[in-house]
């Protein structure tokens, strides 16, 4: 395993993926939780859908950004969504 970490840009994602709709809002933090979406309801059929979406986990390839995008369907990968607007730079631990 290496023992550093690689920082990196995250240029603004496309306007149609997940990323891209909750940029668009005015939250600074939201938390969803897909188990109690309700029937017959727009949010439901969206999340229920395959969307694109990013997937960066513990790695990135900085030529390639388009890579890490997929296309789940966020309400039956995922119990729920947290998202921040603003996040920081990850440090690595030593111990």
């Amino acid at each position: 395993m290496k023992d550093e970490v690689t920082p990196f840009d995250v240029k603004a994602a496309p306007s149609e993926s997940l990323d891209g709709m909750l940029g668009r809002t005015s939250a600074q933090a939201l938390a969803l939780d897909f188990r109690v979406l309700q029937d017959a309801t727009l949010a439901k059929d969206w999340f229920n859908a395959p969307q694109k979406s990013r997937s960066i986990g513990g790695g990135y390839i900085g030529a390639d950004p388009m890579a890490a995008f997929a296309r789940p369907v966020l309400a039956e990968t995922f119990d729920g969504l947290v998202w921040h607007r603003k996040t920081e730079v990850s440090r690595l631990i030593k111990q």
